[in-house]
């Protein structure tokens, strides 16, 4: 019996030497502890500062429906009053009687009989709670209970560890997001849709998302549109969850995020995420970080658009008056009977007004050249 108690030990320390990611490890760890204790469930619950809300992120059996779900605030139930207290708590039987007691429908171990709950402080700071359970009326030994908060005690170092480990990815992933999209948009500065395509692959490939579409904002139209022929009318619903939004939503059963795009005051596009699950809160947070960056990018799109189209109409209205002058000057037109030929002649050839203009002077062009040719001969 103490040697596999001793090789389940021994696995608990290269579990916590193999990695740093926070729920596959607390995962194993659960697992392990509920087999060194001969406990029947292990839960670790980790504390958000933010929201200051204890989340169930480790469990010994099977809960991916209830991980990162089920959470608790500071002096809920035993757990959080654990937490609050930072005392820990044993019951031998009958634990779902106890006051401080909250009851979960969907988590079976809730009417388990025996419960050891005990607080995980890292550095004088409480990062979560870990409870252990029995089926049966279970008597903690002295032995036991020192067994378990040592091992509280590693399993809050791992936690402290793992959450350095995801500050300095975040923010390595955040320059990497920024570097990526600052080469993706001065490639193809410019050019609407190949830019937002861009800056889409390059979103999934850093933060490894299945699908991202980057939609531009087009007030005069009433619209966002991406590439692929991607739009959201005024009349989805989504366009009005979009305009009123300030941060990340979901939308559509939570199948899809939406990350508003902002810049100096005005919408000016978003950025679309379908998830093959949950988005965590890193890359949200990655998410909302870069829609400042995206919506300043889409900013300097927008106005290279509008300043492009600008220039076209003006060399069309060139190339127009032109035109005109010369259907005047040859076939003796008057000018609104010259511009309504040439706007006819585009439709019927499924032109533009630019392009029939042009071939009317290029025409013009040869004719005088071949002039000139015979004058030679």
């Amino acid at each position: 019996m103490q040697n596999d108690r001793l090789a389940v030990l021994q696995e608990i320390i290269k579990i916590f030497g193999a990695g740093l990611e926070l729920k596959p490890l607390l995962n194993a760890v659960a697992s392990a502890v509920a087999r060194l204790t001969g406990a029947d469930s292990c839960l670790i619950y980790v504390f958000d500062p933010e929201s200051q809300e204890l989340v169930l992120y480790g469990a010994s059996s099977p809960h991916p429906r209830h991980i990162g779900r089920i959470k608790m605030k500071l002096g809920e139930g035993i757990t959080g009053w654990v937490a609050e207290q930072r005392q820990v708590v044993k019951i031998a039987q009958k634990a779902y009687q106890d006051e401080r007691f909250k009851l979960f429908h969907t988590l079976p171990e809730d009417r388990y009989e025996a419960f050891f709950s005990a607080p995980l402080v890292a550095d004088g700071e409480v990062v979560g709670v870990m409870n252990i359970q029995h089926v049966q009326p279970h008597t903690h030994s002295p032995e036991e209970v020192e067994l378990l908060e040592a091992l509280a005690n590693m399993v809050a170092g791992a936690i402290a560890n793992a959450r350095v480990f995801e500050q300095v990815r975040h923010q390595a992933r955040h320059l990497q997001a920024l570097f990526q999209l600052a080469h993706a948009v001065n490639a193809h500065q410019g050019i609407i849709d190949e830019t937002l395509t861009f800056i889409g692959q390059m979103l999934e490939e850093t933060l490894g998302l299945p699908s991202c579409r980057v939609l531009i904002y087009e007030p005069a139209k009433r619209r966002f549109r991406g590439p692929h022929g991607t739009r959201v009318q005024e009349s989805h619903p989504l366009f009005k969850q979009l305009v009123r939004a300030r941060a990340p939503f979901t939308f559509g059963k939570k199948t899809v995020w939406a990350v508003p795009v902002r810049f100096g005051g005005r919408w000016v596009g978003a950025i679309i995420v379908h998830p093959a699950d949950t988005l965590d809160d890193n890359t949200l947070s990655i998410l909302a970080d870069l829609s400042s960056h995206v919506g300043a990018f889409l900013q300097n799109l927008i106005l290279e658009s509008e300043l492009r189209r600008a220039r076209e109409a003006l060399e069309t209205r060139k190339v127009l008056e032109r035109a005109k002058l010369l259907l005047m000057e040859r076939y003796g037109m008057r000018e609104q009977e010259a511009h309504r030929w040439l706007q006819r002649t585009a439709m019927e050839r499924r032109m533009s007004l630019r392009q029939v203009c042009e071939a009317v002077l290029l025409t013009e062009d040869l004719s005088e050249k071949k002039g000139d040719a015979k004058n030679v001969t």
